[in-house]
């Protein structure tokens, strides 16, 4: 391993544009799956690449569970 050159260390990594793009692959995977998602992605050649997106299980159930307890307790209101 070599040490990142100093006037590197600051400057980031990502385009604005292209964490804009990782941002919109990743909504366009939540909404396909119905749920928050863990996305691995690339860039290559100035496009990124969708290599996985994985539901958020445990996110996914409490919303759900959410959603069942608003319901029951609408019932009871």
């Amino acid at each position: 391993l070599r040490p990142v050159p100093l006037p590197l260390v600051e400057q980031a990594a990502l385009t604005q544009g292209a964490l804009s793009e990782v941002l919109r692959v990743a909504e366009r995977a939540e909404r396909h799956l119905g749920a928050p998602v863990r996305v691995e992605w690339s860039l290559a050649q100035g496009r990124v690449h969708l290599l996985r997106a994985d539901p958020l299980t445990f996110a996914a159930r409490a919303a759900r569970v959410r959603k069942v307890a608003r319901r029951e307790a609408s019932l009871w209101s």
